[in-house]
């Protein structure tokens, strides 16, 4: 059954700073499981949301896939023994501090 991990910015009340991310998701997947990530998006205030504001899926602390807008479809795999970390970037360099959330649907199955 899908999961649904949602960041509400608890831990940044007024905005993420600009070039700034937050993980606010790890697990590395089990052995005999594959990890889908299925949907994915940016939640904002009252408005669309900023280009600036992603969420980023990453993978082994090295590659990232980065996703702007409220609904995104990436269908990633990650095989058992990979960490897999999700994180909200305000990708801005205006200065200007982002107030915004992300959610992302997952589920482990069957490798």
């Amino acid at each position: 059954m899908p999961c649904v991990c949602y960041y509400s910015q608890i831990d940044h009340p007024e905005g993420v700073p600009p070039g700034s991310g937050f993980i606010f998701w790890t697990a590395t997947v089990p052995a005999g499981k594959k990890l889908i990530v299925k949907r994915c998006g940016v939640t904002s205030y009252g408005f669309d949301p900023d280009p600036d504001e992603t969420v980023v899926i990453v993978e082994n602390r090295a590659t990232e896939y980065v996703y702007g807008g409220v609904y995104n479809e990436p269908n990633l795999e990650f095989s058992s023994g990979t960490e897999v970390r999700f994180m909200i970037r305000n990708a801005g360099t205006s200065g200007k501090y982002m107030r915004f959330g992300a959610w992302v649907m997952f589920d482990f199955v069957p490798e």
